[in-house]
């Protein structure tokens, strides 16, 4: 028996989907194909148990994994807070699918001064964060050098709040972050 175990060293929600292209000699234990995983360390997912213990076998397998839960939990009707407080006003200098550096993804820049308390939009647990970087620049190579903050949300949805001050970060990574609390302060980091 070949047994498929999900691991994580963060305490985390994440779902997992599996799929095979071929079995020799095997035969999965189950049909299910995605698995809803919470909590730090292993968890047991399916097996492939030998069909004959006198014959070679192989198969061909990969997966996807993804923060947060997928499925029915989706919820595609929530309504997401400002990240900023709510008595300020600011501009989007870009929005989904933006020319500058949005291109096929659904992201929102906000022309915010440098130290702008940001909010988390929706309650989740921090799955990555970048503190370490003081660079900012216009050519997508410095993409990489963005500060930011991950929150996954329950129904596998992520928000990624970007280009954050140096060493800002008020979470660490699997931390439960509640519905408008601060995770750090703007700044312009990046591809920004």
């Amino acid at each position: 028996r070949i047994d498929l175990t999900a691991r994580t060293t963060v305490d985390s929600e994440y779902s997992v989907v599996i799929t095979f292209n071929s079995f020799q000699n095997l035969s999965p234990s189950t049909s299910q194909t995605l698995y809803n995983v919470k909590g730090k360390g292993d968890t047991y997912l399916m097996s492939l148990n030998y069909l004959s213990l006198s014959s070679g076998f192989s198969y061909d397998w990969k997966y996807v994994r993804n923060f947060g839960f997928s499925g029915e939990n989706h919820n595609d009707d929530y309504v997401y807070r400002l990240p900023y407080s709510s008595d300020s006003s600011y501009s989007v200098g870009q929005g989904y699918f933006g020319s500058f550096s949005h291109e096929g993804t659904y992201a929102i820049d906000w022309t915010l001064p440098i130290g702008t308390p940001i909010y988390a939009a929706r309650v989740g647990r921090v799955l990555h964060l970048k503190e370490d970087s003081n660079v900012a620049g216009v050519t997508e190579e410095y993409t990489a050098m963005a500060n930011f903050v991950l929150i996954g949300h329950d129904d596998g949805s992520q928000a990624n709040y970007a280009h954050l001050q140096q060493n800002g970060a008020l979470v660490e990574v699997g931390d439960w972050v509640s519905l408008g609390q601060q995770i750090g302060p703007s700044g312009n980091t990046g591809f920004s």
